[in-house]
């Protein structure tokens, strides 16, 4: 038997609970915020991932990013619902940079990060209880 690294599965998809994501963008929607749902590539190393930013299109994924995997498994292993809520940052494909953002780019950012993230989290939080 011939010994290549493709002899194994270099990849895994892991899922969330997709009703439960579904139920967690309803809120944001309730609440008037533009939650999308997306396919998310984790890597290890972002720094790597320019390298091979064509084999990870091929996966026909949104996002890359490092611990939304490792999030989902731990779900799983706790049996608990969870969401990876994510704020892009920049756009490897694009070219949007994490620096030199327009105005209005840092805005729609920042709106996210301080105003959208912190308030899912603790509505969620209160549903919970």
């Amino acid at each position: 038997m011939k010994d290549t690294i493709r002899d194994t599965m270099l990849f895994e998809k892991v899922f969330p609970n997709l009703t439960y994501v579904d139920e967690v963008v309803n809120i944001g929607k309730k609440k008037g915020y533009n939650i999308k749902k997306a396919s998310v590539f984790c890597t290890p190393s972002l720094a790597l991932e320019y390298t091979h930013l064509d084999e990870i299109k091929s996966f026909d994924t949104d996002l890359i990013e490092m611990e939304t995997s490792s999030f989902y498994l731990m779900t799983e292993l706790f049996e608990l619902p969870g969401i990876a809520l994510l704020v892009v940052s920049d756009n490897s494909a694009s070219g949007a940079a994490l620096v030199g953002r327009t105005d209005e780019e840092q805005e729609q950012y920042d709106y996210g990060r301080n105003v959208v993230l912190p308030d899912m989290i603790f509505t969620l939080a209160e549903e919970e209880q």
